[in-house]
């Protein structure tokens, strides 16, 4: 049984007096606004309306039953501003996004959105600390990772792509050499990145051969 709806249908039948009325203004049948009622009364173990051939008039328990359906008014309410909030967003919101990706991307792009949306407050922290979204209370989580996300209950979306580049500098070149393949990597002095988003102990690198990845290192100075 559809509890709500059955609620809808007694207002407007106690409303009505009648039966086909109610069940006219629902744009159902009168079968089905009498079995709704009847549902309801089994489920309430009551009686709601007493019924003749010429008139609906309500039980006792059925007017304190009607005050009791005010909740349908909140309801209605509480639907309205939901589905209010899916056009014109407002509160606050709050993210997380990694410090270098936030300033570069992500600031910019919340400028816009809250000329958009005047009324959302954002709160955004910037950090390379990877957050619980749960415990922490973040509704978007914006993540720099190298592979697929783990199973979760959570909702996430690729947004974009991003490429590292690999840089040496003059000085190095001059001290220890120039690499000429990905192999020759191992052979040199690789800056481990600490972070949670990257492994520590290799690199990992797209090209015309596919996925290459090196193990780095222990690291070392050059002579």
């Amino acid at each position: 049984m559809d509890l709500l709806r059955s609620m809808r249908i007694f207002v407007r039948v106690a409303e009505a007096s009648s039966f086909t009325v109610a069940a006219q203004q629902m744009d159902i049948t009168t079968a089905q606004a009498s079995r709704a009622l009847t549902e309801l009364e089994t489920h309430l173990r009551t009686r709601l309306l007493n019924r003749t051939t010429r008139r609906v008039a309500l039980t006792d328990a059925g007017t304190r039953y009607l005050s009791c359906c005010n909740v349908l008014a909140l309801v209605d309410l509480s639907e309205a501003e939901a589905s209010d909030a899916q056009i014109s967003p407002s509160g606050v919101l709050r993210m997380h996004a990694p410090i270098t990706f936030g300033q570069h991307y992500v600031v910019s792009v919340l400028t816009c959105y809250l000329e958009e949306y005047p009324q959302v407050r954002v709160e955004l922290t910037l950090s390379q600390q990877v957050p619980d979204m749960l415990d922490e209370g973040y509704d978007v989580f914006l993540q720099v990772v190298t592979s697929a996300l783990p199973d979760s209950a959570l909702v996430s979306t690729r947004i974009c792509s991003m490429r590292s580049v690999l840089c040496l500098s003059q000085h190095y070149l001059d001290c220890a050499g120039v690499p000429h393949t990905i192999a020759d990597l191992s052979k040199h002095t690789c800056l481990q990145l600490v972070t949670t988003f990257f492994p520590i102990d290799r690199w990992s690198f797209e090209g015309a051969q596919g996925r290459i990845e090196i193990e780095l290192p222990p690291g070392r100075g050059c002579a």
